[in-house]
């Protein structure tokens, strides 16, 4: 079946046919295609261990933008070579009937871009999420890709064990991690040690990425009659699945059993019987993972506690209670919008116009809820729910048309890497009603997919090879002229990017202005970057801070007569007049974003605290921008801290008290907003109020 251009009683003659295509142009497509499995997984930014001054990464986001940057540079030249193949080399076109469902969401979720809150993270996508109309226009490319490369089963298992190759150098670097082995720095990390996260940055994302992997491993561990490849699979197997353990992610354990279900119910399907070997493999892998339970057990503390990971799922205690608040959120927001949704990739901008009272004091005060933890509430949220039930009716058409052309009986010797490759995109799709989708994982589901829709598809009727001088062949090279155009506009967009990012990263190596100055140049790279745009002000607020600093020192050693007529005066009039400009840019290229309400309203409550020039007038503007933050999101810590700020400087103090206390009474192990709600009861002479967040501060000291 996988031979596509052979007869199905043909199909012994597919072990005959070379991995790689014999024509030239679509050789290197299905390169292209390889390197994606070989390269993306392994792909991050952080050069630590080389040691080189000034370059401990490429890139500020060290995961997921490298492996976005990579992904993009080989479809962008995969679907140039293929469109050539196509043009002069006679390479017949592949349909599969399910890739309407893909062609209708993909139109689905351009409308749901233009009408988006914010159109131009939904084109590009969040800051190190990048799940835009970008990237699903990237999945839709890698699925035809793979459509079209992979018809052969030489080509199916060379992509396979290329991916399998790269999985086990992530899944041996995440062992080391959870060994203590690490032999890359990293700085301080969001989450406990002791849990593998490898090249993917975070335990939940590299569990979501070895469920794949894993499952693929154990489908040939069973499948597969060559003994040294059989014991191969098992060894690999073993190494998932310890690691998919000690990433102590509770999704992928889920999905990773799912799929490994799904592979012994295809298994049972075909009438296989394991061999002896099987059943040793099958018991020692037992033995390992009891063993590394017990440990975690034993010597884990709550967040790598194997029992403790479980029990508080089930009882929905722990980091379970604050995802649900999440998911709660979610709901609310595909409540509010139901048809288009508030734009791809926009969950950041809207969970906090959702927050549940209750998350700040379970995740924190400063936690803004980026992603929903869930795919179908994620997708639902940002593109409706008929984008997101017609994204699923493709996944489900997928397996369908597999699970129909997989004849048992006679494809079980030959094609058995269909049913393996179907339990793997179950297992991930499973983890994904628990986890977060990012680019560098989810382009793989859409390679299988790819994959199954075209088993069993027949070709069209290719073009004529070659060139003749007629009407046909300047069409055929106004085509190829458009597409290597499409190629090199692409590239030069992610070339761009990635150079944008490595000035960010740049930056983070300096300070003051010369900051301020590196982050407006990686801005000028990559203007559609909404988190450049609000940490440059950010920065320049810094720099404002630093002057004024400066100044008042001035004021308290020469007077303030003496102070205004020096140039230092001058400077400080000029940060606010550039600091004032940028956090207004930012806050009204991206009008939802939470911390840029917090930043401008921190800007003009400093200003009118200080007594620094039109102090009356910012006192108001903090007014306004605070009141305006509020009636979207009304349970921020952060942005009600300064809203009691702005209204005490506009001598409204009861207000501003009741403010205080109910910024600290949201999370009550905040100390910064206990130490706000004491200033302003001493101000306002409250002095029980005072008493009560003394009281507090006391508690956390």
């Amino acid at each position: 079946m996988l031979s596509i251009d052979d007869s199905h009683p043909a199909r012994s003659e597919v072990e005959k046919i070379s991995a790689l295509p014999q024509a030239k142009a679509l050789r290197i497509s299905y390169i292209c295609l390889l390197l994606i499995a070989l390269l993306v997984p392994i792909a991050m930014g952080n050069l630590s261990i080389f040691n080189i001054p000034g370059f401990g990464s490429i890139t500020y986001d060290q995961f997921d933008l490298v492996k976005k940057t990579l992904i993009e540079i080989f479809v962008l030249v995969a679907l140039f070579f293929y469109i050539l193949s196509l043009l002069f080399e006679g390479t017949r076109l592949r349909l599969s009937p399910v890739f309407l469902f893909l062609a209708f969401f993909l139109v689905w979720v351009s409308i749901a871009t233009l009408t988006s809150i914010d159109p131009e993270i939904s084109i590009f996508g969040k800051y190190r999420r990048y799940e835009g109309f970008l990237a699903f226009l990237m999945y839709a490319l890698v699925a035809f890709l793979s459509l079209q490369l992979i018809d052969t089963k030489a080509r199916l298992r060379l992509l396979l064990w290329m991916f399998l190759f790269s999985s086990t150098l992530v899944a041996m670097y995440g062992l080391m991690q959870a060994l203590g082995l690490d032999p890359i720095s990293w700085g301080s990390l969001s989450f406990e040690s002791k849990r593998a996260f490898s090249t993917y940055g975070n335990p939940n994302m590299l569990g979501s990425f070895i469920v794949m992997p894993l499952t693929i491993a154990f489908g040939f561990a069973l499948f597969e009659k060559h003994q040294v490849l059989k014991s191969l699979a098992w060894f690999l197997f073993y190494l998932y699945a310890i690691v998919c353990l000690v990433t102590f992610t509770r999704g992928a354990w889920l999905g990773a059993f799912i799929g490994c279900v799904s592979v012994c119910v295809m298994a049972f399907r075909c009438k296989l019987r394991p061999s002896r070997i099987d059943f040793m493999f099958a018991a020692a892998l037992l033995l390992v993972l009891i063993a590394v339970v017990a440990i975690s057990v034993i010597f884990g503390e709550d967040a790598t506690n194997v029992w403790t990971r479980l029990t508080t799922a089930l009882s929905g205690t722990g980091s379970a209670s604050t995802r649900k608040m999440i998911a709660n959120s979610a709901l609310l927001s595909i409540q509010e919008r139901p048809f288009f949704g508030w734009g791809p990739d926009t969950f950041r901008l809207v969970s906090p116009l959702f927050k549940d009272p209750a998350y700040s004091q379970a995740a924190g005060a400063l936690s803004v809820a980026d992603n929903a933890h869930n795919w179908p509430l994620q997708l639902a949220s940002g593109i409706g729910i008929p984008g997101t039930v017609l994204l699923y009716l493709y996944f489900a058409g997928v397996l369908i048309h597999s699970h129909k052309n997989f004849d048992p009986e006679l494809s079980a010797s030959i094609d058995y890497e269909i049913p393996i490759l179907a339990s793997a995109v179950v297992a991930y799709l499973i983890d994904m009603f628990f986890g977060l989708s990012l680019t560098g994982t989810t382009s793989f589901l859409f390679m299988f997919c790819g994959v199954l829709a075209g088993y069993g598809c027949e070709r069209m009727a290719g073009l004529k090879k070659g060139i003749a001088l007629n009407g046909q062949s300047v069409i055929k090279l106004l085509i190829a002229l458009f597409s290597s155009v499409f190629m090199a506009l692409g590239l030069f967009h992610t070339f761009k990017t990635f150079a944008a990012d490595f000035m960010f990263y740049q930056a983070h190596n300096a300070k003051g202005h010369v900051k301020v100055n590196l982050i407006t140049d990686a801005i000028t790279l990559n203007p559609y970057n909404d988190y450049y745009r609000s940490q440059a002000a950010f920065t320049q607020y810094g720099c404002f801070l630093d002057t004024l600093g400066e100044y008042n020192k001035l004021v308290i050693e020469e007077g303030r007569a003496s102070a205004e007529k020096s140039s230092l005066f001058d400077d400080l009039q000029e940060s606010k007049v550039l600091s004032e400009q940028m956090l207004l840019y930012a806050h009204q290229k991206t009008p939802y974003e939470f911390d840029n309400f917090v930043f401008l309203t921190s800007f003009y409550n400093t200003i009118a605290k200080e007594g620094v020039q039109d102090s009356a007038d910012s006192a108001q503007k903090a007014l306004t921008v605070a009141e305006q933050g509020v009636s979207l999101v009304p349970n921020g810590v952060a942005l009600l801290m300064q809203y009691a700020i702005a209204l005490e400087v506009n001598g409204r103090q009861d207000q501003a008290l009741e403010i205080a206390k109910r910024a600290a009474d949201l999370d009550t192990d905040y100390k910064p907003a206990w130490k706000k709600l004491k200033n302003i009861s001493d101000t306002a002479g409250d002095k029980k109020m005072a008493a009560y967040a003394q009281k507090n501060l006391d508690r956390l000291e």
